[in-house]
């Protein structure tokens, strides 16, 4: 199955301020085939992410921790990396919100 993360980072905005805020988070990865949520859990120095299908795959384990600090960095380098492709690719669209901010480093 092919998946290009569009759900992911329609989502990213408000997984990295919910993660800034220490507020538990959903992300939906909706797609036909995908059809998961993932949930963020802030514990401290640590996050908690389960996911729970809604199909017939089963997520082994369904529940990992990370360091919240890690997390967060992937998260915004993840938001930079996506800016800096489509500045290259489109920069028409790489200069709308969220991604104009997002190529600056304010995700």
């Amino acid at each position: 199955m092919g998946y290009d993360m569009s759900a992911f980072v329609e989502e990213l905005p408000r997984l990295i301020a919910g993660l800034r805020a220490g507020r538990e988070t959903e992300v939906d990865l909706y797609p036909q085939g995908v059809e998961r949520t993932l949930t963020f859990r802030p514990e401290g120095e640590r996050v908690r992410i389960s996911c729970v299908s809604r199909t017939s795959w089963v997520p082994r384990p369904d529940v990992e921790v990370c360091a919240a600090d890690e997390l967060m960095d992937s998260c915004v380098r993840l938001a930079r990396d996506v800016a800096a492709a489509l500045e290259a690719v489109a920069p028409a669209v790489a200069r709308l919100t969220p991604f104009d901010q997002w190529i600056r480093g304010e995700a």
